[in-house]
Formats: structure tokens, sequence, C-alpha cells
């Protein structure tokens, strides 16, 4: 299992800093304006600044329970609403319709399929440079940045990883093992062959181990 932490995926610190609140979390007066004109309650209001806000900073929205509750009092105090009004989006179909807006205006869209076979390429990819599963991680999460889709979920990508590198890795060992069962079949000729004295060989089996040109093919 790769930390989340050890990766770029977005997410709030378990300390939300006031700077943080301030740059990210602070709805300006236009984007208040935009919610208020596409909701019908103060609680309404509340849920889709509120996930506009998270949407900006985290390219997806975040479950519930990943927002602190420092980031919800922050909005609330913008939104001047009494500390009894928490965000609402009502039913399964507002929040839906909400999510939807929030795409429109940030122009992201989701697609997960897509998403998902995207970020698969740029993970086998980078695979065949890298091995760190967090790197590999980042590498998925820039090009779906890059390419403006809704991020996919951590376990996703991290499943995704795992899976890619194990693949890749296989075919690299597999062909790690050819050049060299190649190589023993090459130097077993030259040792077969009573032209050849066994020095000559010899010099020859460890000069073909130390070649560039044999390392470069693998």
């Amino acid at each position: 299992m790769t930390w989340i932490e050890r990766t770029a995926y977005p997410q709030f610190k378990r300390l939300t800093s006031a700077r943080v609140l301030h740059v990210f979390v602070t709805p300006s007066p236009e984007e208040v304006d935009w919610a208020e004109k596409r909701t019908g309650s103060p609680e309404s209001c509340f849920a889709l600044v509120l996930a506009l806000k998270c949407f900006q900073k985290m390219a997806r929205f975040p479950s519930p329970d990943e927002i602190p509750e420092v980031v919800i009092d922050h909005v609330r105090r913008c939104l001047e609403l009494a500390d009894d009004v928490w965000p609402d989006h009502g039913s399964s179909g507002s929040a839906k319709a909400h999510r939807k807006l929030v795409r429109q205006r940030q122009g992201v869209k989701y697609d997960a399929g897509r998403a998902r076979a995207i970020a698969a390429v740029a993970i086998r990819k980078a695979a065949q440079a890298k091995n760190n599963p967090a790197d590999l991680i980042n590498v998925a999460i820039e090009e779906l940045l890059r390419l403006r889709l809704e991020l996919l979920g951590y376990t996703t990508l991290e499943d995704l990883a795992t899976s890619i590198r194990a693949e890749v890795n296989t075919t690299i060992f597999a062909t790690i093992l050819q050049v060299f069962d190649d190589l023993d079949t090459a130097l077993h000729k030259l040792a077969d062959d009573d032209r050849i004295p066994p020095r000559v060989w010899t010099d020859a089996r460890i000069a073909l181990m130390r070649s560039p040109v044999v390392w470069r093919d693998i």
C-alpha cells in the first residue's frame, strides 16, 4: 500500500492553515452570487459553494468526512450564515446537479472510463523508468489534470499503479533473462570451439558482460 501523503493526490491536511483558508476556501462575491442564483435555500447555497471551493482545490469532490470542520466553518462565516446552518444539497438529484454545475464552471469533465484509460497509459509509460508507486500515481494525476478530467479516487489510482507496475516489471525481468540466456548460448559456443583458446573466450565473456550495448538493449 502506498501512503496517500507520499503522493500529490489532493486532500485537506489535518491542520488547515489560515493562509489555505484565505487563498483556497474563501469564495468571491461573484461565486456567492453564482451559487445563490442556482439554489433555493441557505443550506443548498452553502453546499454548492463548499463543493465549488473543494473542487477548485482538489479537482474532485471529497466525501463529507474528508472536509475539515474548520473549512466548513470558514465558508459558513463567509456566507454570513448562523452557526446552526449546515451544507445540504437536498435530494440526491440536486447533489448530482450541483456537481454538474461545478464541473461546467471549472471546465472539467467527468468521464471515469476515459480517465482510467488515460491514467493506465501514463502509468505504463512511466513504469518503464520509474518503480516507486507514488511516482507512478503522480504521473497519472498530472496527466488527468492536464486534460482537465476529474480525478479518479485514490484507491483506483493506487490499484492501477500496483498492477501495471507488476506487469511492466515482469516484462523487464523476462527480457533480462532472455538476454542472459542468449549470451550464455553464445559463450558456450565459443567454449566448445576447439580453435579458440580458453583464455580468449573467457575474455570475450567478461567483455560482453561489461558491454553497455548489452545493458542498453535490456
